[in-house]
């Protein structure tokens, strides 16, 4: 009964924006050369001197997906600003991987609470009033929707760089506009570093991002002895077989079948990571099961020395492929793979049906067929030779 109440004030809400967000695709369009013109059009964007930046203010407060994806940006504007002071406002569940990442002077972690994108709990925006006695010279909206924009408006700043979004009410004269309201729909990661234009002057490509080197702690690797005390092996297996979504869960039955195939064909160790409230896997012998045992930075070392990691379409996969590690991914229907999928060695097991993407937390009726359709004998000698390149 949820979810149909927020799906419904989602589609009300897109309904909404939908006039406003082609009316500003027009006007994108109206303002490029016409063919034929006699003319020559040169478009000069405003841009910001790096020198001129001592304070910069990134506003991330996403989870563990949204998180890495915005890894690259951070990278990137740490080597733009090497002198300038660097603080971050992210989700208290990301704050321990962003500080792994030794680029931000200052991490604020903060929960964001909600019962839709319009109506937000008070005790989010008390977690930012220590913010607003303070004046950045720089601060960016590091996300591709307005969700929490006003409160990000809130933080005094001299410069707010944002994305160009009818709906992001601002005055600044830096909005660069990013591929999500264009022709072309690209990676998520590559839509974030488009926000940063104006401070890095170009564009990138996929294979131009660079993931920040992690700096692990004793306390992360002491995930290898925990989960192998007699010494950790030199090849094994992750899988994360969990997703909060109906819509991006491949079916634990399935799973059993895959990982029964794989023991017969690899022999390799495999550890099952996942939360406190995700189940245990039964049927499959032999299997680390680590569900609640490990934190999120434990879980990246894990996956970091493992020699694959297979998952359903969420964040520990597009976390195991940012961390370099060949990555097989379910990926359903919920989202675009083009946005959202793993970058890097990756295998995308993706079901093809014609109401993705539907972006529901369930399925309405169709019996979840995107991943229903990705049946284990249909896709067992695609996932084995992707296995096999990996492990060479």
């Amino acid at each position: 009964m949820l979810d149909r109440l927020y799906h419904w004030l989602k589609a009300w809400d897109r309904r909404y924006r939908l006039a406003d967000y082609e009316d500003a695709r027009r006007q994108r369009n109206w303002a490029r050369r016409p063919a034929g013109a006699a003319y020559r059009l040169e478009s000069f964007r405003p841009t910001i001197d790096p020198a001129s930046v001592e304070s910069v203010l990134v506003f991330k407060p996403d989870e563990i997906g949204d998180a890495v994806c915005a890894l690259p940006a951070l990278y990137e504007l740490r080597r733009a600003l090497p002198g300038a002071k660097i603080t971050a406002v992210v989700h208290e569940l990301t704050q321990p991987l962003f500080a792994r990442t030794q680029l931000c002077d200052e991490i604020i972690a903060v929960k964001p609470r909600r019962i839709h994108r319009r109506i937000l709990l008070p005790g989010w925006r008390r977690s930012l009033r220590a913010l607003r006695g303070r004046n950045f010279d720089v601060s960016i909206f590091l996300r591709t929707y307005p969700l929490f924009f006003s409160s990000f408006k809130r933080i005094p700043a001299e410069i707010r760089i944002h994305p160009h979004d009818p709906h992001m009410r601002s005055t600044s004269i830096y909005q660069p506009e990013i591929s999500l309201w264009g022709e072309e729909r690209k990676h998520q990661a590559l839509q974030l570093m488009e926000i940063l234009k104006p401070l890095l002057g170009r564009e990138f490509a996929l294979d131009e991002l660079r993931i920040p080197e992690m700096h692990w702690n004793s306390d992360d690797r002491s995930a290898l002895d925990l989960l192998f005390p007699r010494g950790a092996p030199d090849r094994f297996l992750v899988i994360h077989p969990f997703a909060k979504f109906e819509t991006k869960r491949y079916p634990l039955e399935y799973w059993c079948e895959i990982l029964l195939g794989l023991q017969k064909d690899f022999q390799l160790p495999t550890v099952v990571v996942g939360s406190s409230d995700d189940p245990t896997l039964n049927g499959v012998p032999d299997l680390i099961q680590s569900q609640g045992r490990l934190s999120l930075t434990q879980t990246a070392y894990l996956m970091s020395r493992a020699s694959v990691v297979l998952g359903c379409e969420g964040g520990p996969s597009l976390l195991a492929s940012a961390l370099g590690t060949p990555t097989a991914v379910f990926f359903g229907g919920h989202s675009l793979a083009t946005e959202w999928a793993p970058w890097g060695q990756s295998l995308i097991l993706h079901g093809d049906v014609p109401c993705a993407p539907c972006h529901r937390q369930t399925c309405p009726g169709y019996g979840v067929a995107c991943l229903a359709q990705l049946e284990p004998e249909r896709i067992r000698s695609r996932l084995n030779s992707f296995l096999r390149d990996a492990l060479r």
